[in-house]
């Protein structure tokens, strides 16, 4: 189904509960693998057919704290990237038409296990088949919202890292991902192209349409800047009836890349209607080349009014700071330190976002923290 706790967001909330290692977990996840990567075999050899095995592991060594009231914590955890596996195929159907699939999974790389309940492997993350050709491309299945890509082009951090966007989302922001979906994605025309999608609550019963969402995106990319923005509703259920109007989700910012360094913007919001109901976020952020290596940073600020339907009737507010070197020992290898600190107002309790994990306030007015090293790695 579709909700706001989707996508990274929805990782890093549920992080917070370890998962106990399970062995029949990891062995369902083993022969899931081993069935996949079989039947991957067979296909890919198939004329005309490309399947292709990918992901990232990440993994670093973190001192964490909730806030000054708070033990500090050693935490083993995914710093720059989420550890992620999952295999994706194309076939030419000739004339300009393909058809292609994704399915991927989540990977707790600390514990070895899945995000599945008792830590199995589902394909939470992506799973879809579609068609494109000229006329661009159209998909069924789960799969990111046009929201989540527009933030991905304004946040630096690209919805990872120390400091991202994900807690904008915990907080009951931006729709990032949505299931029993159809999407579209337009060519390119002068630079510009339009993402859009809608999915279903599949619901039988009333209210029919709780859980359903739209979203529609704008993109524009031409000499290093990229321009973008989106806007969306989301149809929550409120006991026994839809949101009649829907929740309002929209931003919208830019990206520069110059080279050697890069700027960043952006603002979104989501608003459930009426006054004093807003979820919003802001960022400004930088990336420079220091020797091989790259240095960032990134400012956020997050705000829930009062009235919102995820604020439980307290106003609050937060500042975020994001810091990381990156340092590359291949073109799929590299190092990281990453360092970031939440400061929330007397009634914020914002979270400090990393990656697939999310260091909450042990109370409203605390200030959650964390400094570490890490390694990631792409195959």
């Amino acid at each position: 189904m579709i909700g706001h706790e989707d996508g990274e967001a929805a990782h890093a909330s549920r992080r917070g509960i370890r998962k106990p290692r399970v062995r029949r977990a990891a062995l369902t996840m083993i022969a899931g693998a081993a069935g996949l990567l079989w039947h991957a075999g067979v296909i890919a050899q198939a004329p005309g057919n490309n399947v292709t095995l990918y992901g990232v592991m990440d993994l670093g060594v973190f001192a964490a704290t909730p806030g000054p009231s708070s033990m500090t914590a050693v935490q083993v955890m995914s710093g720059q990237a989420l550890s992620r596996w999952g295999v994706r195929g194309r076939e030419d159907l000739g004339g300009g038409l393909s058809a292609f699939f994704t399915a991927e999974a989540q990977v707790y790389a600390d514990e070895g296990i899945g995000q599945a309940p008792g830590g199995g492997m589902t394909f939470q993350r992506r799973s879809f088949v579609g068609l494109d050709g000229r006329f661009g491309s159209v998909k069924l299945g789960r799969d990111y919202t046009p929201g989540f890509f527009s933030i991905l082009v304004t946040d630096l951090f690209a919805w990872a890292n120390v400091g991202n966007a994900s807690a904008f989302a915990v907080a009951g922001g931006t729709t990032a991902r949505a299931s029993n979906a159809i999407f579209y994605d337009s060519p390119t025309w002068g630079g510009f192209r339009v993402m859009t999608m809608y999915g279903t609550g599949e619901r039988y019963e009333a209210p029919r349409d709780a859980g359903s969402v739209y979203h529609l995106a704008g993109f524009w990319t031409g000499g290093g800047l990229s321009v973008t923005g989106f806007y969306g509703r989301y149809r929550r259920q409120i006991g026994t009836t839809a949101d009649s109007n829907g929740t309002a989700e929209y931003g919208a910012g830019f990206r520069y890349d110059a080279g050697k360094w890069k700027l960043v913007g952006g603002f979104a919001q989501t608003d459930p209607g009426g006054d004093g109901n807003a979820v919003r976020w802001w960022n400004v952020g930088a990336e420079v080349k220091v020797g091989v290596g790259s240095l960032s940073l990134q400012y956020a600020k997050m705000r829930i009014e009062s009235g919102a339907a995820y604020a439980q009737g307290v106003a609050g507010k937060a500042g975020t700071i994001g810091a990381m070197y990156s340092y590359p020992m291949s073109k799929r290898t590299n190092l990281y330190v990453v360092g970031g600190v939440v400061n929330n107002d007397q009634g914020g309790r914002f979270g400090l976002a990393v990656t697939s994990t999310m260091i909450s306030p042990s109370g409203r007015g605390e200030n959650p923290r964390t400094i570490g090293i890490g390694i990631r790695h792409f195959y």
